[in-house]
């Protein structure tokens, strides 16, 4: 909705219709944080431990919910020669869905391997916010479905240095804050 404000504020009926597309990972990982949030706080729980717990599993869901994309030929790649054919876009493509969840099926192994490790609470976390930020950020560049911004990046190249960001700010302020240093 946000992406195309324009067509939606003039079709509003269009919001509902999720059976067309339009589900962003970005709009879910926001609702899954709200929604976790208040689970957390309704159960008074540890809120690094559980985002520490959660990260790596976002990440499998992430890579698991691009198969989808990849069956569906959404967040489709650029014209390549060596690309795989795909027939409703008329041609041989970067399969952008398959490098994103090979790239978060990765990470799902790195955050798994960073909570056996000694870390301080909430690091996995960072990690994840780090990692997925850089993943995109860099399949963005492969990706044709989207519109390029001054500066030369996608939107989604900008939201994922905002992302990165986010969790350089988060770093720092767990390793003021936090007595549970390894």
């Amino acid at each position: 909705m946000l992406i195309s404000w324009e067509y939606f504020a003039a079709n509003r009926l269009e919001i509902f219709m999720i059976n067309r597309g339009g589900l962003a990972w970005q709009g879910g990982f926001i609702g899954g944080v709200l929604a976790g949030l208040w689970f957390v706080r309704a159960r008074g729980l540890n809120l690094r431990n559980v985002l520490d717990l959660a990260a790596p599993y976002i990440a499998l869901g992430q890579s698991i919910g691009r198969i989808g994309c990849f069956l569906n030929g959404c967040c489709f790649g650029k014209p390549w020669v060596h690309g795989l054919l795909f027939p409703h876009h008329e041609g041989r493509l970067h399969p952008t869905q398959l490098y994103e969840t090979a790239a978060l099926f990765l990470i799902f192994v790195i955050l798994k391997m960073a909570q056996r490790r000694p870390h301080q609470t909430g690091h996995v976390f960072v990690l994840y916010l780090w990692l997925a930020a850089m993943e995109r950020f860099i399949v963005e560049f492969f990706r044709a479905d989207h519109q390029i911004l001054p500066g030369g990046l996608s939107m989604f190249q900008y939201i994922s240095l905002g992302i990165f960001l986010a969790g350089l700010v988060i770093f720092f302020r767990l390793k003021q804050a936090s007595p549970d240093k390894p």
